[in-house]
């Protein structure tokens, strides 16, 4: 069976179709090429056949491991497969089995459902007649999220995924502080477990949202940089192009132009266990079923690597890797789920 995707590529509305070929074998070593799906299959061997029209009439193209091809010697066909020297088995991305069934709610805790007034932020908009903007607040808390856990489950839903929920500035809360504290707007560390357990109960894994490629301009280790430049043990977390640190020139990398948020510097070993140690925190302590990593193809392949290799926790878990590109420019979020 396809999957059927419906995608908005300029003015105009295309349907695709994505096929996916499951193969079971005892061997280490597979060869394929890929086919398309009026052909015949031989050995799992397949190859794409691409058809269209030129001004030269109609033409069809053969593309391989040796690329596009306008012709092809049957007699060479072997020569072209697509090739897996060896399958090792720690290489194959398992996904959890609940994935597979799972129907996911998103939720920007700010603007969800506020629970509890004695936490929201000062000069909030009226939740049924503000008009939501930039940099208001309208005092969404994990509270909220707790009251409408029924709702969701009549929905149908078994699983949410949460954007941000730790402390930071802003109403998206992607400018993290604090790793290790829930934001004071939304509740805290209590509240937070009470969700994840009352949604347990209902059957819906919950999925936390991991800033891993940038944090907040307050946040401590930045504002060390930012206080002692060169003599700051942190000063090597982050890419920092001049010092004395200037906001408004942005002398440092950031997460798209935006001076609130430092890039961070995923590649050094400091920071690849300091953001373990964040992931496995939170897993340990309130039970979460997964984390969604932010912008991850910002974040250098190897800190991956480390994330699902050096964690026993979080490679028996869910890793949502959310890639921003042109793709999101038109709505449009492409992601990819995978755990060991």
């Amino acid at each position: 069976m396809p999957l059927v995707v419906l995608m908005k590529t300029g003015l105009v509305n295309t349907i695709v179709l994505i096929w996916t070929l499951s193969v079971l074998t005892s061997f280490t070593t597979i060869i394929y090429t890929k086919l398309r799906q009026t052909a015949l299959i031989l050995d799992f061997l397949m190859f794409f056949i691409i058809e269209g029209y030129s001004e030269e009439g109609e033409k069809t193209l053969y593309y391989t491991e040796w690329g596009p091809q306008h012709d092809l010697d049957p007699k060479e066909l072997h020569l072209h497969y697509f090739n897996f020297p060896y399958l090792n088995e720690v290489d194959i991305h398992k996904i959890p089995e609940w994935v597979k069934d799972a129907v996911f709610y998103q939720i920007f805790p700010e603007r969800f459902h506020n629970g509890n007034r004695s936490n929201d932020p000062e000069n909030i908009e009226c939740w049924n007649t503000g008009i939501p903007a930039r940099e208001n607040f309208f005092g969404g808390d994990l509270e909220g999220i707790i009251e409408k856990v029924d709702h969701l489950s009549e929905l149908g839903v078994n699983a949410i995924y949460m954007t941000p929920v730790f402390k930071s500035t802003t109403n998206h809360k992607y400018d993290t502080t604090d790793y290790f504290e829930i934001d004071p707007h939304f509740g805290d560390k209590e509240t937070l477990k009470k969700l994840v357990d009352i949604c347990h109960e209902k059957k819906i894994k919950v999925v936390l949202d991991a800033v891993f490629n940038h944090c907040g301009y307050m946040f401590d280790k930045f504002q060390d940089v930012v206080e002692k430049g060169k003599d700051s043990p942190y000063y090597d977390w982050f890419y920092i192009k001049q010092w004395p640190i200037d906001f408004d020139e942005i002398t440092y990398q950031t997460f798209g132009f935006e001076p609130k948020m430092p890039k961070l510097n995923t590649a050094n070993p400091e920071v690849i266990d300091y953001l373990i140690k964040v992931g496995t925190y939170w897993i340990e302590y309130a039970d979460i079923d997964g984390w969604r990593l932010d912008v991850a193809n910002e974040i250098d392949h190897a800190f991956g690597e480390h994330l699902e290799q050096q964690s026993s926790l979080l490679s028996q878990m869910l890793i949502l890797w959310a890639k921003y590109g042109i793709m999101h420019s038109h709505g449009l979020l492409e992601t990819s789920l995978t755990a060991r």
